[in-house]
């Protein structure tokens, strides 16, 4: 359970970085990757930033998860 859990994990934060190194490499490039809506707009490092964050946080958790199914299953035999 735990190996499925963190690849799943593990392939959100892939996703996920993805998503924020885009969404920064357009924003640096001077694309229009703000959102707005109706008439306030947030800059687009804000979505970069969140992507980019909830990146690591889900790899390192997935990580984690991966790395203490193996040691369960060196423990038992």
């Amino acid at each position: 359970m735990r190996r499925s859990l963190g690849t799943v994990l593990v392939a959100i934060a892939a996703l996920a970085g993805v998503l924020g190194g885009l969404w920064a490499f357009m924003k640096a490039a001077g694309a229009e990757a703000d959102y707005c809506n109706g008439q306030n707009c947030t800059s687009g490092w804000f979505g970069a930033v969140a992507f980019l964050a909830l990146a690591v946080i889900t790899g390192l958790v997935g990580w984690s998860f991966l790395r203490r199914g193996e040691e369960g299953r060196r423990s038992r035999y």
